[in-house]
């Protein structure tokens, strides 16, 4: 229904893992939801307008469903970003987040 439509766009939803918030709030954490995908190890890579990558972690999920939160630099200036995840043979998501 509307409702869960809703949700998906909040929540940034694709191929099983979703991310928020989005703007990004001042205590710069980001938070990431792994649902029902496979155990692997991801990566994260945060690339600014010019693309810089700005912020590289490695996340290692154990299969299923997860909650992490990830404590992002504070120095990084206010802007749009390019958040990637990918697992090493695809990009999981490729999304515009906003500091």
């Amino acid at each position: 229904g509307v409702y869960s439509n809703i949700v998906n766009v909040a929540f940034e939803s694709l191929s099983g893992i979703s991310f928020y918030p989005n703007p990004i709030k001042e205590d710069r954490i980001l938070h990431l939801q792994f649902e029902n995908i496979p155990s692997q190890l991801y990566q994260i890579r945060l690339t600014n307008d010019l693309g810089q990558v700005v912020m590289i972690k490695s996340l290692f999920h154990l299969g299923g469903s997860s909650q992490y939160s990830i404590q992002m630099n504070k120095n990084l200036s206010k802007g749009s970003y390019t958040l990637e995840i990918s697992n090493g043979q695809n990009v999981n998501i490729k999304q515009k987040l906003i500091l």
